[in-house]
């Protein structure tokens, strides 16, 4: 089964009780109600004022977790919560086009991350992934990455099918991450994760990442990027000197560069 919620997203809206019930925690937190009105339309949808566009927020988000209790309290009242895998995740990040200025300085609603949806920058690629395997020994974190095409290979593997995928489908089966969690290894068709972003409001980027490392190549200046992503998750230091950046150097590059079919776009 899966459950697509809308939340959240812009517009930013809720109900107005779940509005109240928001606004009365938020004021007894003592948090900043510069901007906060009384409001009465219900539902509530892109208030004006910063402390009631953050109400709301945070009242969206509340409503979409109310929603996810109910799915696992299904689960447990037909005694099928034992024996199901819960994978909680996201598309994509958070909309960077709509940072602007707040109090003189710009907010950045994917910070410290860099960029935003349709990117593939940390802040457009990483996203929150909870699962939940009751039927295994718990892993309370793993910081293996992965990536959404991980799953169907994932769940054809605890299956138990005897049939075959076909040899070229993206990703690998996340099992040994559930059951060993850092030291699981995830197989793959291609290595590491591989994103190409061609056109869409973004120039045409591709990455890979393999281990703690990730390489972003612009493919319209043919420009390197080199990122550690376990120093630096923010992605503000590239590792490559200037004389490897360029397209036309592109050869002196590492190994880890040119690993993997799916790097190699001119092969594609």
């Amino acid at each position: 089964m899966m459950v697509s919620h809308y939340a959240p997203h812009i517009p930013f809206m809720c109900t107005r009780e779940a509005f109240e019930r928001t606004k009365k925690r938020w004021i007894e937190a003592g948090l900043d109600t510069k901007g906060l009105d009384e409001l009465t339309d219900d539902p509530i949808v892109n208030p004006k004022g910063e402390a009631n566009k953050k109400i709301t927020y945070a009242a969206m988000v509340e409503e979409m977790d109310l929603t996810l209790v109910d799915v696992l309290d299904a689960l447990e009242q037909t005694g099928e919560l034992q024996n199901t895998y819960i994978i909680f995740t996201s598309d994509n990040g958070g909309g960077y086009a709509e940072n602007r200025k707040v109090d003189g300085g710009i907010r950045r609603f994917n910070g410290p991350l860099q960029e935003g949806k349709r990117s593939i920058f940390e802040g457009g690629i990483r996203v929150p992934t909870v699962i939940q395997v009751l039927v295994l020994k718990p892993v309370h974190n793993a910081m293996s990455p992965i990536v959404q095409w991980d799953f169907l290979p994932t769940f054809h593997d605890l299956s138990g099918s005897e049939s075959s995928l076909p040899p070229n489908v993206d990703g690998g089966s996340l099992r040994l991450v559930f059951k060993k969690g850092n030291k699981g290894k995830v197989k793959r068709v291609a290595p590491g994760i591989i994103h190409h972003y061609t056109c869409h409001y973004h120039p045409p980027i591709s990455s890979i990442i393999i281990g703690d490392y990730k390489l972003m190549r612009q493919l319209n200046s043919g420009e390197f990027l080199l990122f550690n992503l376990k120093t630096d998750y923010r992605e503000e230091k590239t590792w490559l000197p200037p004389c490897l950046k360029s397209e036309r150097n592109g050869r002196n590059l590492p190994k880890l560069c040119q690993e993997g079919e799916g790097w190699n776009w001119r092969n594609r």
